[in-house]
């Protein structure tokens, strides 16, 4: 059995490059039975499929065709999924790629460069990946469907909007979780409406 080694990667892009550098050699995947559980492996993305097409499900009918996701990405397996599931008929009216300060993907969108900067770390962590690995895979699905590129939307986020977003989100689950419990206790002591 070959022996193990220690690697240690400044961050995402450079442990994927690892990987893939791994992968690429016949001899150590065989040797070693290499596999991936993450979106290297399109297995992975095979199953993400289902849970777009589950969600679809639960909304009425009518509002169907007008849905529009937006994907938080990182390394875009998610995304993948999604374009996957729409060209297997998921009723997708568009997707949004959404990352953060990591920006290749909403950079490129807009003006048409592809240009991958050092990675900067986040509060959103798995979303920092300036090269993802799945973008070559979403390109190849637009340039074989009846899609364009344009069509996808995108965004891009900084900490200081992810910070504000969460003490928003916070501050409406709160109000809503009291209103909910005291409902709940009005209930439970037969309080009048």
């Amino acid at each position: 059995m070959p022996s193990t080694a220690e690697f240690k990667c400044q961050d995402f892009d450079a442990c994927q490059a690892l990987v893939k550098q791994a992968f690429d050699d016949e001899e150590l995947k065989v040797a070693l039975g290499l596999n991936s559980a993450n979106s290297i492996n399109i297995s992975r993305l095979l199953a993400q499929i289902c849970y777009y097409f589950e969600a679809v499900a639960q909304l009425p009918q009518e509002a169907r065709n007008q849905l529009v996701v937006s994907v938080p990405s990182g390394n875009f397996g998610d995304l993948t999924a999604g374009l996957l599931a729409k060209s297997l008929g998921l009723p997708v009216k568009r997707f949004i790629a959404a990352t953060n300060v990591n920006d290749t993907v909403p950079r490129f969108l807009h003006g048409g460069q592809w240009s991958p900067k050092a990675t900067q770390a986040t509060l959103s962590n798995a979303m920092d990946v300036s090269q993802p690995n799945n973008w070559p895979r979403v390109e190849e699905l637009f340039r074989r469907k009846i899609w364009q590129l344009k069509e996808l939307g995108y965004a891009a986020v900084d900490d200081e909007t992810t910070q504000q977003t969460m003490r928003e989100l916070k501050r409406l689950v709160t109000h809503r979780t009291g209103l909910y419990l005291g409902a709940a206790r009005c209930r439970s002591l037969s309080c009048a409406a």
